[in-house]
């Protein structure tokens, strides 16, 4: 066929490094994770015995960033972190792994007054009610 012409569109390389830190020291790698915001496929590589880490080939495109470090009985994740990647290598980033564990706590109603709940607020006063729920409360973790 004549008439067609194909041009390649120039993408960079690019890399997202950084360190992770709060492994338990001589132990084996924490994993870190990417995944595109929105779906779409994750993928990750293990840290360097000093905790430091490399993604290479990232697309430009909004990613979620995690590490996760699992052996022993050691159960450690990082908060997730929101990058962008554009035009240029993203360095020098920091992920601390902390361990899981429960959340306790009491929960805080607040309501405003208003005609319809004059009884609720008349009873509590500010406006404020506290309280403990009449069943025990569900232990909560933190969404993988």
């Amino acid at each position: 066929m004549t008439g067609v012409e194909i041009r390649p569109v120039r993408t960079p390389i690019l890399r997202i490094s950084g360190k992770i830190s709060g492994a338990p020291s001589g132990s084996q790698p924490a994993m870190v994770q990417i995944q595109r915001v929105g779906g779409g496929i994750s993928s990750g590589s293990a840290s360097k015995p000093d905790g430091s880490f490399e993604l290479w080939r990232v697309d430009p495109g909004k990613y979620t960033l995690r590490a996760q470090y699992s052996s022993g009985g050691a159960d450690l994740r990082s908060a997730p972190v929101q990058i962008e990647v554009a035009g240029s290598d993203i360095d020098n980033l920091s992920l601390t792994l902390i361990p899981s564990g429960d959340i306790q706590g009491q929960v805080l109603f607040e309501t405003r007054k208003r005609a319809a709940d004059h009884s609720l607020s008349s009873r509590s006063g500010s406006g404020r009610a506290t309280g403990t729920p009449s069943t025990p409360a569900p232990k909560l973790r933190p969404a993988v």
